[in-house]
């Protein structure tokens, strides 16, 4: 049934009157209380340079203002809107209609403040099942931020069945396509995208099937917003799920139908309407009514806040009328009330709109009240230049306070100024007086003019201003070019302020020059340049017009350097200083600080003076605006005098003489050494300045220097001192990444060191000095061979091996190149102490170093002097002497292999005489033959007196200190072996001998008693017997040794066992037989008469050995028996002998 409703409205063609209702019909509205707004001088007046100024009249308590509401001049009639008397007629009874009321006054959000009024809703000729509510799609009162142009523009967008909802009419609620508005009133249709009616995503706006009805109600009392200009929600902390999100759409209800849990707020009442004309059932009526009377209230969560954007609660209330305009009190009444978040200032009006369902919809502001503050916005009046379009750098722009749909008009400096109260209130303010630099008459013809609107591009050049009102009141025609109406402005949006006043002043001919200067006007002139490159040309314009930066800037003369660039800053009253990383901040020719931001004016980190100057220019620009008014007229000259005190449109190219640094390095030639150099040094200071604060050095005897100085890698020259170098180089050159060296280089004079060895007078072996013989006995080692060393001054002498001293000689003396003669030395700690004689006798010492003590004189002298002097040449000499000797002779007792322990060993010493008196003598030193008699009669008294300690010990033999014996030797004799040593005290670390005993023992051995070779018959032919080995008892006897003897010192024990054939085997008992020659045979060899034949020995034989050398089972003794020996009753008998030889 609804759509055949729906179809059925759209076939009828009902016709509409206009319906004038008397005001004092209607009753009178409660008003709200006003907010008192204190301001400071207000109106129209004369502006200046950066001020702020009001114009007042901001309370709608004001007297000027109380009335306004109820006047209908006070509105504006947007789109279908006709006013009949003081009825706004919102629609004219027709399809897609959207008419709009808008008060020309704003509302301040930051308090408190509401407005009151009637609607009506009518539906024309309505059929059975029609009322009001079929007559429209909405009516109510709207808040938005957007001017009336754009209202009136938005009113015409064509409607359409699908979302996004952004139109006004139906489904739009008259806020469709407006940026963060909001509708709060009746919506009369439920409207539905793509006609699905209960699709529980696309609902628009309305309700439908409130309490399970069908087709149920279709009407609400609902406030509804759209998306700000930043595509946001403006109901306060919106957590809902947004669809359609863009400025301007409305949002539709995400959640679904309204009895399914819809977020927005919405009453269902119903309201009361009433019949006009007919009779019900006889004379159709002619329309129904709904009568309204309405209040909005907006209520912020501070008052009085300054933020831009507030936030509060927004309340609906609306209550049924009668016919007569009375109040129906049995009717009851709708509030629905939104939290919200809006800018400062919102436009006002009623808005009435229609779909495919449509009637009269009007409302009456006569006894519409309205409390609170007028919303305000900022005008900003610019000062622009004429030539360039930009901002005038020496005005700031003024900002008035002024009632959003008021109107500013500008007059000329000095012109009138003038306040005109009301809704639209008209302000009209002067300009400030023309600037410094700009044509001081003011004339259109000049190119002076005011403009409105427009913006700034990023080169702060304004554009798209017009010489008309761009927020002209559309209702009245052509817009004004005497004033700007002003709008509302949400400080919170990017886009431009649309309450722009520019004033046009016309500027005159400026230039602008280019020059040098040294840093600072104090470094010392001495460093200033003599000849200047060209600067670059100068630029001619107006002022504020833009310097541009030169497209080449010469290069400085070798030696300097671009410190920055300098101009002066009008608007900050200070010299600005752009330095490049160049900059050193020379104050001083030796001194500098570089530039630091610190410093007030100072910039700092700029590549190369063409970034230092782009940076000042685009400073200059900046903060002068361009160009400037100065009193010069021509180029400046160069180290521009006066400057400190502000020289604007002049950029002093500052320049440095370079930082020459002098790097003084000290260093030793390759191979030679000495006392400790200077360390590398520095010093600084500005090119063509006096070098100041140099080191000093001289080279100490036996040393020369060569100075090479050299400066951007060139050499200057070669000195022979560093005073000479300094003298002839007395000025920094160089340039800073490569300055000067003075390269000292000390050289060690190339000295001869003579080392000569000596033997001192009297040593054994050797030839005295001016003796033609050599001194009695034998040199025992060789003198160092002398040498010459050729080094330089300081360096180290060579070192000597500790062994360098020949065994059995000492150092007697060492003379050194420094004359002394050092005969003996100490050392304590670390400390060598030498003593000696000087060249004149007097005792001497010198002290020096070392980590352990030295062996001997010499080494210890030559860690006192390591260095060569610087003595052309140098004399080392070194006398060896040969230290003393004390021989011995040490008595030595050897058992090996015995029981008995062997007595004690003892030493004697060399004896002179038969009185004991001990001998020594010199290494090398002949043995007197006396002295080895008398030590060798001592050796053998000593043993005689031992008694029996010595019995059975026998001298087996003498050794020398080296351990050798006279082997040849046929008596066992000390001088045996004292020859065998060379008959000299010898330099090994010992001259003792020795004299081995050894203990007597004794080798044995067994042999058998008998050889038997038993009884045997004749057999007529030779027989062959075996001879059995037995002792005197005839039992069986082997052959045994047993060794008692004690092993020998340095030697072994040995034995040889040999048996002979002594007597020729004859017989006793028969005359005439015997047995001849090897018919006896031992162990197969046959023997013959006395010739031994080797048993058995043993050459490594111990004490206590037995070896059994023949055994009685051997069968060892084989004997022939020829027939013809074979005789009856023949016995035969002969002898073998074994002999056992030893050793030792």
């Amino acid at each position: 049934m609804a759509n055949l409703k729906h179809l059925l409205k759209k076939s009828i063609n009902i016709g509409s009157s206009a319906l004038l209702l008397v005001s004092t019909m209607l009753p009178t509205l409660g008003i709200l209380p006003a907010q008192d707004v204190k301001a400071a001088t207000l109106g129209g007046q004369a502006l200046t340079s950066g001020g702020t100024f009001d114009t007042g009249a901001h309370n709608w308590s004001d007297t000027t203002l109380s009335s306004a509401i109820n006047n209908t001049a006070s509105w504006n009639s947007l789109g279908t809107t006709q006013i009949a008397g003081n009825w706004f007629n919102l629609t004219q009874n027709a399809k897609n209609q959207a008419g709009y009321a808008i008060f020309k006054a704003a509302m301040d959000m930051s308090n408190t403040t509401s407005i009151s009024g009637v609607f009506r809703t009518q539906i024309i000729n309505p059929i059975v099942g029609q009322d009001y509510t079929m007559a429209g799609d909405a009516v109510g009162f709207l808040l938005t931020p957007s001017t009336t142009a754009q209202i009136n523009t938005n009113s015409s967008t064509p409607s359409k069945n699908t979302r996004p909802v952004n139109f006004p009419t139906g489904a739009g609620l008259g806020i469709g396509g407006l940026q963060g508005s909001v509708f709060a009133g009746r919506d009369l249709y439920y409207n539905a995208s793509s006609g699905l009616l209960d699709d529980a995503t696309q609902d628009i706006d309305g309700i439908d099937q409130w309490f399970g009805q069908s087709p149920g109600p279709i009407y609400a009392s609902v406030i509804r917003t759209t998306y700000d200009y930043a595509s946001k929600s403006i109901v306060t902390n919106d957590s809902r799920t947004l669809l359609d999100q863009a400025a301007g759409n409305l949002i539709p209800d995400a959640t679904g139908t309204y009895n399914n849990g819809s977020t927005y707020p919405i009453s269902k009442w119903q309201g009361s309407s009433y019949l006009g004309a007919g009779l019900n059932g006889i004379i159709p009526y002619t329309k129904q009514t709904e009568d309204e009377q309405v209040t909005m209230t907006w209520t912020p969560d501070s008052p009085g806040t300054t933020a831009a954007k507030i936030s509060g609660t927004l309340t609906y209330y609306a209550q049924a009328l009668n016919s007569d305009g009375s109040v129906n009190t049995g009717a009851g009444s709708a509030t629905v009330t939104q939290k919200l978040t809006l800018p400062r200032s919102m436009s006002i009006g009623a808005f009435g709109g229609t779909g495919n369902n449509y009637g009269n919809i009007s409302f009456s502001n006569n006894t519409s009240k309205i409390t609170g503050n007028r919303g305000t916005a900022p005008v900003q009046v610019n000062y622009i230049n004429s030539v360039t379009k930009q901002k005038v750098a020496s005005y700031t722009s003024s900002t008035i306070t002024a009632n959003v749909g008021d109107r500013i008009s500008l007059s000329q400096p000095g012109g009138v100024t003038a306040s005109q109260g009301g809704v639209p209130g008209l302000y009209t303010f002067s300009a400030p007086t023309i600037p410094a630099g700009y044509n001081q008459t003011w004339s259109a013809a000049n190119g002076n003019k005011v403009t409105y609107g427009g913006s700034f591009n990023s080169s702060g050049v304004l554009t798209g201003d017009s010489a008309t009102d761009p927020n002209n009141d559309v209702t009245t025609g052509t817009a004004s070019t005497q004033y700007l109406t002003v709008a509302n402005y949400d400080s919170s949006n990017p886009n431009p302020n649309p309450n722009q006043i520019n004033v046009y002043y016309v500027p005159t001919a400026q230039s602008a020059w280019f020059a040098y200067g040294h840093a600072f006007n104090t470094q010392s002139t001495a460093a200033n340049l003599t000849t200047y490159p060209a600067t670059p040309a100068g630029q001619t314009g107006v002022t504020g017009t833009a310097i541009t930066a030169p497209t080449t800037i010469q290069a400085l003369p070798a030696g300097y350097h671009y410190a920055g660039v300098k101009y002066y800053d009008s608007k900050a009253a200070q010299n600005r200083v752009f330095w490049t990383t160049s900059a050193l901040g020379w104050t001083s020719p030796t001194a500098n600080t570089a530039p630091s931001t610190s410093t007030a004016g100072y910039y700092t980190g700029y590549s190369d003076i063409s970034a230092a100057m782009a940076a000042a220019i685009k400073d200059a620009n900046a903060e002068n605006g361009g160009m400037i008014p100065v009193s010069l007229t021509s180029q400046p000259a160069n180290e521009l005098a006066g400057f400190g005190s502000g020289t604007p449109n002049v950029f002093l190219m500052y320049y440095e003489a370079d930082k020459i640094t002098a790097n003084f390095t000290f260093n030793y030639a390759s191979g030679s050494t000495g006392p400790a150099l200077p360390s590398t040094s520095s010093v600084s200071g500005a090119y063509t300045t006096a070098i100041t604060g140099a080191p000093t050095y001289t080279a100490p005897t036996g040393y020369t220097t060569s100075v090479v100085v050299t400066a951007n890698g060139t050499t200057l020259g070669t000195y022979s001192s560093l005073a000479a170098a300094l003298s002839a180089n007395a000025k920094y050159t160089g340039t800073t990444a490569s300055g000067m060296t003075f390269a000292t280089t000390v050289s060690a004079n190339q000295n001869k060191v003579n080392f000569t060895y000596q033997w001192a007078k009297g040593t054994p072996g050797a030839t005295d000095s001016g003796a033609t013989t050599a001194n009695p006995g034998k040199l025992q080692g060789n003198l160092p061979t002398n040498s010459t060393l050729t080094a330089g001054t300081g360096a180290s002498l060579t070192s000597m091996p500790a062994n360098w001293l020949p065994t059995g000689y000492g150092v007697q003396s060492v003379a050194t190149p420094d004359g002394n003669t050092y005969t003996s030395f100490t050392y304590s700690g670390t400390t060598i102490t030498l003593t000696g004689k000087d060249a004149s006798g007097n005792t001497v010492t010198k002290t020096g170093t070392a980590a352990s003590a030295p062996s001997d004189l010499y080494l210890a002298t030559r860690a006192v002097f390591p260095t060569v002097t610087s003595a052309a040449t140098q004399n080392w000499v070194i006398i060896l002497n040969a230290l003393t000797q004390k021989p011995t002779l040490r008595a030595n007792f050897t058992g090996a292999g015995i029981t008995l322990t062997p007595p004690d060993s003892f030493t004697i010493s060399f004896q002179s005489d038969a009185n004991g008196t001990v001998w020594t003598g010199l290494t090398g030193a002949p043995i007197p033959s006396s002295v080895v008699t008398a030590t060798e009669n001592a050796l053998k008294a000593k043993i005689l007196a031992g008694g029996t300690t010595y019995q059975n010990w026998y001298l087996a033999h003498y050794a020398d200190p080296n351990g050798n014996f006279d082997t040849n030797a046929t008596t066992v004799a000390l001088a045996n072996v004292v020859a065998l040593a060379g008959g000299n005290l010898l330099a090994t670390p010992s001259n003792n001998y020795s004299a081995q005993y050894d203990y007597e023992g004794v080798v044995s051995f067994s042999v058998p008693s008998n050889i038997d070779f038993g009884t045997h018959f004749i057999t007529g032919s030779t027989q062959n017997l075996t001879g059995e080995m037995e002792d005197s008892d005839h039992k069986s006897q082997d052959v045994v040794v047993n060794d008692a003897r004690a092993v020998p010192t340095g030697g072994t024990l040995s034995w040889t066992l040999t048996v002979a054939q002594t007597k020729a085997i004859t017989s006793t008992s028969v005359l005439g037989l015997s047995f001849g020659d090897t018919m006896l045979s031992f162990r197969g060899t046959p023997m013959t008469l006395n010739t031994p034949i080797t048993a058995g020995s043993d050459s490594n034989s111990t004490t206590g050995k037995l070896t059994t050398v023949v055994t009685s089972e051997e069968g060892a003794f084989k004997l022939t028996a020829p027939n013809s020996l074979q005789v009856p009753n023949a016995n035969y008998q002969g002898q073998v002998t074994w002999t056992l030889t030893s050793a030792p």
